[in-house]
């Protein structure tokens, strides 16, 4: 009876939670693969931050009243229809040259 106390003491969540906790106590190789992976990835978001998005407002902008209109003027700007007609263009053009 004592079993069934402490199983209904922890509850479904508690029972996965202590299951998780103690296979990763318990892990010894799969410690160095987390590690790797989670420094393999610390590292692609660091590339990508620094090469594929660069910070275009500190560069064209020199104070931050420049640099918060400049955001407002892109966020309001509306989106004319030269845009969505050269994007419906494009995918006609692609859909009739891919079939």
């Amino acid at each position: 009876m004592s079993k069934d106390k402490s199983h209904n003491q922890f509850g479904l969540v508690g029972r996965i939670i202590r299951f998780y906790v103690e296979g990763f106590r318990e892990m010894t190789l799969g410690r160095c693969l987390w590690a790797l992976i989670l420094i393999k990835l610390a590292l692609l978001f660091l590339v990508f931050r620094i090469f594929f998005f660069p910070d275009r407002l500190q560069r064209d902008y020199s104070s931050d009243e420049q640099r918060a209109k400049a955001v407002r003027r892109e966020l309001m700007r509306p989106h004319g229809m030269n845009d969505s007609f050269e994007l419906t263009e494009s995918l006609i053009f692609f859909t009739v040259n891919c079939l």
